[in-house]
């Protein structure tokens, strides 16, 4: 094998790495933008129930059963 050869052979395979990493840091940027709409979303609806379910009284199965007889 010739040092040219061999020249041509690492040019490629760090080639092939730079644009395995440049998916992979796409890939994860994409992901951080799903969580970050995920994360407002989360906060937003929780408000929401917060807000709707302020003021209410919260009864349990339990108490509704045992209530009556007594």
């Amino acid at each position: 094998m010739n040092l040219g050869k061999l020249r041509k052979i690492v040019l490629l395979f760090l080639i092939g790495l730079f644009i395995y990493f440049s998916y992979v840091l796409l890939l994860a940027n994409a992901i951080a933008q799903k969580n970050k709409t995920l994360r407002t979303t989360v906060t937003t609806l929780s408000r929401k129930m917060d807000k709707a379910s302020a003021g209410t009284i919260v009864t349990s199965l339990l108490s509704d059963n045992i209530l009556p007889t007594f």
